[in-house]
Formats: C-alpha cells, sequence, structure tokens
C-alpha cells in the first residue's frame, strides 16, 4: 500500500505554539498551502482513491480543500485522534512551561531528540502503548483494504511520527527507537508498505502485547 501522508497546512495554533488540542482554522497562508498541496497530488499516478484526516479543525479542512480538488470525500476515522498530552494538550507551550515544569521539560527533551516517547512523563498523558495500538490497528485495517491503491491521510504532527515510526519498524518501547520527527506544514512524505512491513508489524504487537 502507497501512503501519502500530509501534514496539516498552517493553522492559527501555529501562530502561538499551542501544541495538541482540538486544533483551530487555516490561516490564509495555510489555505494557499491546502491549495498547492491539492495540486501536486493531482500528478501522482495513479491518483490517490481515499482522503482520511485527523479528526481536528486544521486537519479536516486542509483534507476538505484536498478532497474537493480530487472530487474525493473526507474520511475522519475516530482511530487516528492524536495523543492525549495530557495537561500540555491546547495550551501554549510557553504558558504550559510555566504551570507544568516537569511535564514540559519532559516534552523539551521529546521535542529536542533527546528521548524516545517511553521516556515521556506528562501528567495525565495517554499511555503511548494505546496510541501506538490504535494507530498501528487502523493502519492494519487499512492495508487490508486499500492493497495496491493510494491513500492520503492529513496528519497532526503526533500522527505523522506514529505512521513514519511504524514505517521505518520502531515501537514504543524502551530501546525502541520512536523518536520525534519535523515536518513543515503542507509537507509530504510518501511510504510504501509491503507485507513483510505488515507482518513486522503484527509480530511486534503480539510481542509486546499491544492492543
Amino acid at each position: 500500500m502507497r501512503l501519502i501522508l500530509v501534514r496539516h497546512a498552517h493553522c492559527e495554533k501555529n501562530l502561538i505554539g499551542i501544541p495538541g488540542g482540538p486544533g483551530t482554522p487555516l490561516t490564509p497562508l495555510g489555505k494557499a498551502q491546502a491549495t498547492s498541496v491539492a495540486a501536486r497530488l493531482t500528478t501522482l499516478s495513479p491518483v490517490p482513491s481515499e482522503i482520511v484526516a485527523v479528526p481536528t479543525i486544521q486537519t479536516i479542512e486542509t483534507a476538505q480543500i484536498v478532497g474537493a480538488r480530487l472530487s474525493l470525500p473526507t474520511v475522519v476515522p475516530n482511530e487516528l485522534r492524536s495523543i492525549n498530552l495530557g495537561v500540555l494538550s491546547g495550551i501554549s507551550i510557553e504558558a504550559a512551561r510555566t504551570s507544568y515544569p516537569r511535564s514540559s521539560e519532559s516534552m523539551d527533551d521529546w521535542r529536542n531528540g533527546v528521548s524516545e516517547i517511553a521516556d515521556l512523563r506528562i501528567q495525565g498523558m495517554e499511555d503511548p502503548f494505546a496510541f501506538y495500538g490504535r494507530g498501528a490497528s487502523y493502519l492494519l485495517k487499512a492495508m487490508d483494504l486499500a492493497n495496491s491503491a493510494t491513500m492520503v491521510i492529513v496528519c497532526t504532527t503526533s500522527i505523522m511520527i506514529l505512521l513514519h515510526n511504524i514505517h521505518d519498524r520502531r515501537s514504543p518501547v524502551a530501546g525502541g527507537g520512536y523518536r520525534t520527527r519535523s515536518y513543515e506544514n503542507g509537507q509530504l512524505v510518501d511510504l510504501i508498505f509491503s507485507d513483510e512491513d505488515r507482518a513486522w508489524l503484527l509480530q511486534e504487537m503480539k510481542r509486546h502485547e499491544i492492543e
């Protein structure tokens, strides 16, 4: 299966550095970026057969602009919701550093590439194994259904990092190599998932009892 990951276009929360939360609408720049992404996707061969959006405001709006150009509806699966960052979700990075210094320090280590996802210690954060499991389960179903099709997923950063790490065969266990990555707004990442990738993922979930 060919999977095109698209980081959502520029949105209002990008202006003030707010991670997580329900999201915000696209800025005028973001709408222009989404239009540019749509034009790029029309040049693919074959043209994508499905447009999927992570359930946040900015990803859905980006996906709808892309879908309108490709004459495809936008599918919004709940399984692909972003990781819940607990007390850090939906507030600015600077405000979080004042109100939740220990959680923010752990998050800063993650952002700087010092730690793996297994090392994160954020108050109220979703269990990384649960996050990995629901994303991996969705991906396995998509691979079974899509076969040789091309799917586009408009992502938040956490979902983009998740799917990219799975492709590179990284797991959320300590020493599993699951680390952060950086993406620009509107950036495309083109991934191919093979039968061998699917077998690895199934084995990894079973080995670590990830559901």
